[in-house]
């Protein structure tokens, strides 16, 4: 009698936790974890696509601007090269009258470097951008 009363009270207490909470079979335990784990493999799948995205973006721009910086560098080099040489030619004596690399202030270059100095261009002032432009202009012109 005892027996049967446990097993009443029981089934009671197991159709009231059916009704009122989460029940769940070990193979259902095992499922949703399984389930949730793929789902963060996933996620975490996308995640590194994505910063791998991102990743070589950042090495193309990065790539792109050394190039530039190189292509910079190297006309920064034939610029020094052409300026000696320049000096060069003027300390020879034979400096020829080049055409004048150098911009008056209203953005017009005005025929030789020669004819720049010489010249009453804007009122006396050549409006040069650049002091180190000024000096080699006055260089060439002594």
């Amino acid at each position: 009698m005892y027996l049967q009363d446990l097993r009443g009270r029981l089934g009671l207490l197991t159709e009231h936790l059916r009704k009122f909470s989460d029940l769940k079979t070990v193979a259902d335990v095992v499922e949703d974890k399984d389930r949730i784990n793929d789902q963060l493999v996933q996620n975490l799948v996308a995640a590194v696509g994505r910063r791998n995205d991102r990743l070589e973006a950042c090495h193309e721009r990065f790539v792109v601007l050394q190039n530039i910086v190189a292509e910079v560098d190297n006309l920064r080099v034939k610029a020094e090269e052409e300026k000696r040489k320049m000096e060069e030619k003027h300390k020879q004596g034979t400096f020829t009258g080049e055409i004048c690399s150098f911009t008056c202030c209203c953005n017009v270059v005005h025929g030789t470097l020669s004819n720049c100095l010489q010249q009453d261009f804007h009122g006396g002032s050549l409006g040069i951008r650049r002091e180190r432009d000024r000096e080699t202009a006055e260089a060439f012109s002594n």
